[in-house]
């Protein structure tokens, strides 16, 4: 799964099952069950296919926090439609920097610790 943000162009990768030039990417999101049907020309390196999904294509789905967009991406081949990536993104508005070590967190301004003095007596 992948994360992506509500708003701004996000930029995915996948391992697809094969390369074709043009592929068909359709995301739907899960909760409103929105869909949107692209067709583009994906860059692949390292035997991972790139794609931008960009704003307007988020708009379209009206995405919001905390929601998932399933993406099925498939190729015609030979009159034949072959799947080459099924998977699901995760939208969220959190700042996520691997390299910082700024993770992901279901409690982040929610949850708020607290802590508390309780003393335990133990009889024996």
């Amino acid at each position: 799964m992948q994360v992506i943000t509500p708003t701004d162009d996000s930029i995915m990768y996948f391992v697809p099952r094969a390369e074709y030039s043009s592929v068909t990417f359709t995301y739907t999101n899960v909760s409103t069950q929105m869909s949107v049907i692209n067709t583009g020309s994906p860059t692949y390196t390292d035997n991972r296919m790139s794609y931008t999904i960009t704003g307007a294509e988020k708009n379209s789905l009206k995405l919001e926090q905390g929601q998932f967009v399933d993406v099925n991406i498939v190729a015609l081949d030979n009159g034949e439609y072959k799947l080459l990536y099924r998977g699901r993104l995760f939208c969220t508005d959190q700042t996520i920097d691997q390299v910082n070590n700024d993770t992901y967190s279901v409690n982040k301004d929610v949850y708020t610790e607290h802590e508390s003095t309780n003393d335990y007596i133990i009889y024996e």
